[in-house]
């Protein structure tokens, strides 16, 4: 019945979910996105940053959604099948001062053993275009005791 129901949503605009809406409707939020510093994804919360190591911004709203309409929480399952990785992958970055600046402030933070801040946050945002498999340096898959 669930996957019934899912595939009813696999249309444009299926997800009753207005930020899987926006998400999806609009080519800035479509990434990939990226961050410098891998550490930062072990501290996404304390960052103000959505959590991508615990689950995918489209993967929740589409569990949110569900939940929402069917009273079924799917997150169990997806976090059951879904294994987090960091993917590390080369891009032309933009803001060179940006660059400078995130590394400066994680190295600050870093010799002095302490996460990094909301100075170590620049991203890399691909536009709307895939990663290719060349760009792609390492795959980290995550053990459940990293997170």
């Amino acid at each position: 019945m669930v996957r019934k129901h899912l595939q009813e949503w696999d249309v444009p605009g299926g997800v009753p979910d207005e930020m899987f809406q926006l998400r999806t409707g609009d080519k800035i939020h479509w990434g990939p996105y990226g961050h410098l510093v891998r550490e930062l994804h072990f501290n996404a919360s304390e960052n103000g940053l959505h959590d991508y190591l615990w689950l995918p911004e489209l993967v929740e709203d589409v569990c949110k959604a569900y939940q929402k309409k069917y009273g079924h929480d799917l997150k169990p399952h997806y976090l059951s099948v879904l294994h987090p990785c960091i993917v590390w992958f080369e891009a032309d970055i933009v803001y060179e001062k940006g660059v400078l600046e995130t590394a400066l402030a994680y190295a600050y933070t870093s010799v002095r053993d302490l996460p990094p801040d909301g100075n170590a946050t620049f991203g890399i945002d691909c536009d709307g275009k895939s990663v290719s498999r060349s760009a792609i340096a390492r795959i980290e898959f995550l053990q459940p005791g990293q997170m």
